[in-house]
């Protein structure tokens, strides 16, 4: 059986003005060295800009939930669940 569900630490933060959110773990939405950073939007919730972006990059099948982690007064860390993309060759019977 081949488990697709999975997790990743995502960050909010603000930087220069600027609020942004931040995936550790997964190197194609990290970014090289850890410095890619995606704008946050507060007027949309966090669990569907986090759908989203996985969604835009053939990350995910998709998000199943969104947990806090810890907040202090620079960033708060979430644990989004999710359901990965099988693989066609997972798939086949």
């Amino acid at each position: 059986m081949v488990e697709a569900r999975s997790s990743v630490a995502v960050s909010v933060f603000s930087r220069n003005g600027v609020k942004a959110l931040h995936f550790s773990g997964i190197p194609k939405l990290s970014g090289h060295k850890g410095t890619l950073n995606f704008p946050f939007d507060e007027n949309v919730s966090l669990f569907v800009q986090v759908e989203k972006i996985m969604l835009a990059n053939n990350m995910c099948h998709n998000v199943t939930r969104v947990d806090p982690l810890r907040h202090n007064e620079t960033e708060s860390v979430y644990s989004v669940t999710y359901n990965r993309r099988l693989l066609k060759s997972a798939v086949r019977k």
